[in-house]
């Protein structure tokens, strides 16, 4: 299967608090791996354990920066190790897709 690489630039700001497209079909795997699509796209796409835990906490009531935080502390397990461009990374291609709005 082939892989698509996308680069997102997008001003995520760490005030904003996402949420999920109430739109979706999402479907859990194994080992938190989810599958998400919209009502009209039929290829699902694939979310890894720490994209759909970080997809999980885009509820509409937590902002950007509480998301980083609780990813940092569940994830990161080097001292001085920063995932926040990763996080960042992540959810700006979730509004991409609009599976957040």
């Amino acid at each position: 299967m082939a892989r698509i690489v996308m680069k997102v630039v997008t001003n995520i700001q760490e005030e904003w608090k996402p949420q999920k497209n109430p739109n979706l079909i999402i479907r859990k795997e194994n080992e938190g791996i989810l599958l998400i699509s919209d009502k009209q796209n039929i290829f699902p796409i694939v979310l890894n354990k720490v994209s759909a835990r970080i997809f999980s906490l885009c509820d509409g009531e937590r902002t950007v920066g509480e998301i980083i935080s609780i990813i940092s502390n569940e994830f990161v397990h080097n001292p001085g190790e920063s995932i926040k461009e990763d996080v960042l990374s992540c959810i700006a291609r979730l509004k991409f897709l609009k599976f957040i709005l």
